[in-house]
């Protein structure tokens, strides 16, 4: 699992995981599938202006995504057991 940072639809903050299994080793880059992240219920939009990631039935917006190397990337930390499921 990874913990995400998210925000509602009033821009109010919280912290979220998504239940991924996604460390390899030491690495210290996260590798998430946008197929998997479809599957739990993500919507991952590229465009002119970026990125953006949205949780369909919450409503919730992943805060820290971006575009790097036409890939989107999205600021993740190990799960630490309290914060809301995605």
């Amino acid at each position: 699992m990874v913990a995400v940072k998210v925000s509602n639809s009033k821009g109010d903050l919280t912290d979220g995981v998504i239940p991924l299994d996604v460390m390899v080793a030491q690495t210290s880059f996260c590798i998430l599938s946008v197929c998997k992240l479809g599957e739990l219920g993500w919507t991952t939009s590229i465009g002119k202006k970026g990125c953006s990631m949205i949780h369909e039935s919450s409503g919730m917006k992943a805060v820290d995504v971006s575009i790097w190397h036409d890939t989107p990337w999205l600021h993740a930390s190990p799960y630490d057991g309290t914060d809301e499921k995605f």
